[in-house]
């Protein structure tokens, strides 16, 4: 199956073709970072609201319940923001892979260009 994206070039699919990512994973791996990365932002959200609510409602209150409530709120606020950062970590990782596709798509092109003209002085 020909794939539709590959640079110009008479013998591009030789050269290049079982190698070749196509803009179509380029899309994939973007998306993904995009996801993952709204996901760290709706739990730093999460732990500004979290935080707001034990300022707000649960500063003044005594006593044992509102002890409970603090420390439930505190394990939040710990969950939340440890997953906030791997998620952001994550979309770093897909952004850097997104990169080293790109240039392996920019080295492949250039191989390609290389191979066909020579194959052509020949």
């Amino acid at each position: 199956m020909p794939i539709a994206d590959l640079p110009p070039g008479e013998w591009r699919s030789l050269l290049i073709g079982d190698q070749w990512p196509s803009r179509l994973t380029l899309y994939v791996i973007t998306a993904g970072a995009n996801s993952i990365q709204q996901l760290s932002r709706e739990f730093n959200s999460y732990v500004d609201l979290l935080l707001n609510i034990k300022g707000q409602n649960l500063a003044s209150q005594q006593g044992i319940t509102a002890d409970d409530a603090r420390d439930g709120f505190d394990r939040g606020v710990t969950q939340s923001s440890q997953i906030a950062k791997a998620s952001y970590a994550k979309s770093s990782a897909y952004l850097s892979v997104h990169d080293k596709v790109s240039e392996l798509r920019h080295e492949l092109q250039c191989l390609a260009e290389e191979g066909n003209a020579a194959i052509s002085r020949v």
